[in-house]
């Protein structure tokens, strides 16, 4: 089992993302605010985001650069994700956030279910989609 995501959110504040913790599956999307490969893969999270499915999952944004434009978020339209502004150092070990973006899917029981790195390939989101919407049930 993965440890908590911790570090601190866009307000200073110190946030703890755990599982276990309820029935959703998490959505970690690491992204660094100046690398090219990241703004290339927004598009990708930003489609995903939209659809039911992928709703039903907690998703986490964090940002492994660690300078952040104030617009950053705007500009990419993260409302309902809890954000890391600044991920602790034991989660950056853990996560082995050195490497943007990644895109990694990780069950409620804490272990990882998939893991992709650098630009989604048309073949990683067809692995993602598959493996996401494998339990989905929206009458939940």
């Amino acid at each position: 089992m993965l440890p908590p995501i911790t570090g601190t959110d866009l307000n200073g504040e110190r946030i703890v993302a755990a599982y276990g913790q309820g029935e959703k599956r998490t959505v970690v999307l690491a992204f660094a605010a100046k690398c090219r490969y990241c703004e290339a893969n927004w598009r990708h999270w930003e489609t995903l985001l939209g659809y039911d499915w992928f709703r039903d999952s907690r998703v986490v944004f964090v940002n492994v650069s660690g300078d952040v434009p104030d617009d950053y978020f705007r500009r990419h339209e993260v409302n309902s994700a809890l954000v890391v502004k600044a991920p602790d150092a034991s989660t950056k070990l853990a996560y082995n956030f050195r490497l943007a973006p990644q895109t990694i899917l990780i069950g409620r029981d804490g272990r990882v279910q998939g893991a992709w790195s650098g630009v989604l390939s048309p073949n990683h989101l067809k692995q993602l989609v598959k493996t996401m919407t494998a339990d989905y049930n929206p009458r939940r």
